[in-house]
């Protein structure tokens, strides 16, 4: 709060320290396949020492884009994310890791304009949650089972270019 008025301007609060590293690649596998990969790590420390929490310290990513037949197209990509702690003082466990896998089966129609495709998101029915806030200032924490991900779920598309 500003001293004397009935409004609030955000400031910084301590600091931070952290280092961490991308990496990203292309492969070409064949003519009618590509793979692609990324992979992300950070150390992040506050200044009591603490790792100040709310973000993966690992994420990892794989996509595989597969032209199979003419106009036919297999998508798969996965998402992992691990490592992630909690902000200092909140009680709670930590969050599970979770990968996240998507397939898109795709088949491009009349002259290239419409595509068509069926997904499958979460193929594997991961139980994927991000973190949600820790206590506030009472010591409440709102919502003390973090914000669940969609489960499974199934998408179809029909689209078209112009």
């Amino acid at each position: 709060p500003d001293r004397e008025t009935n409004t609030r301007t955000a400031q910084n609060a301590g600091s931070k320290k952290g280092r961490g590293l991308e990496m990203e690649t292309q492969w070409q596998v064949t003519d009618n396949w590509v793979m692609l990969g990324n992979y992300a790590f950070q150390h992040a420390m506050n200044n009591e020492d603490d790792n100040p929490g709310n973000a993966p310290q690992q994420q990892g990513y794989l996509r595989s884009d597969w032209q199979f037949w003419p106009q036919w197209h297999l998508n798969m990509q996965a998402k992992w994310v691990a490592n992630r702690y909690r902000v200092p003082g909140d009680p709670r466990p930590p969050i599970d890791d979770y990968t996240w896998v998507d397939l898109t089966l795709r088949r491009q129609l009349v002259k290239e304009h419409w595509d068509f495709a069926v997904s499958v998101r979460n193929l594997l029915d991961a139980d994927a949650r991000e973190l949600s806030a820790g206590p506030d200032a009472s010591g409440m924490i709102n919502t003390p089972h973090d914000l669940p991900l969609a489960g499974r779920n199934y998408w179809l598309e029909l689209r078209y270019r112009f």
